[in-house]
């Protein structure tokens, strides 16, 4: 499962609203419209506004695969100056749980995945799950679910 499509439309999307509203405030300092100024200080927060909420708000490229023997997760976040392309494997033997964690009063969604190691418990860092759609969340999480209570059964 990958997110390819979902992912390309969330770029989409952020790449007109940043250009249009970076346009909008070229244009307007070189027309030199009579504009109050604090107009000018809205254009430039909204501009770093949509930046920040694109790159902390969990818009990552995933890529899962899935075996009898284990699951791996790809991933890059994808706002394009923090871009890292970063693996999970997980052994299903070896997986304990997942979390999905809300943010921003529900506008943010993370997936956070635990491994039971010979040291304890390793949690691992977020992945973001903001550009899923609802079938491709669907569809993590329920492989995610059918394991974590397969494995409780057996306790």
């Amino acid at each position: 499962m990958n997110n390819k499509v979902s992912a390309s439309k969330k770029i989409r999307t952020f790449a007109i609203a940043w250009l249009s509203s970076l346009a909008l405030f070229v244009i307007s300092l070189i027309v030199n419209l009579d504009i109050q100024s604090i107009t000018y200080y809205m254009l430039a927060l909204l501009i770093i506004f949509i930046a920040v909420a694109f790159a902390k708000g969990g818009f990552y490229y995933i890529e899962t695969e899935s075996n009898k023997e284990s699951f791996k997760i790809k991933h890059f976040n994808l706002f394009p100056l923090t871009r890292q392309y970063s693996a999970i494997e997980i052994r299903w033997s070896r997986f304990y749980n997942y979390e999905v964690v809300t943010k921003y009063r529900g506008k943010a969604h993370f997936l956070i995945l635990y491994e039971q190691t010979g040291r304890g418990l390793a949690k691992y860092p977020a992945i973001g799950l903001t550009a899923l759609n609802k079938s491709e969340l669907m569809s993590l999480t329920e492989m995610l679910e059918k394991r974590t209570k397969s494995k409780q059964h057996k306790k």
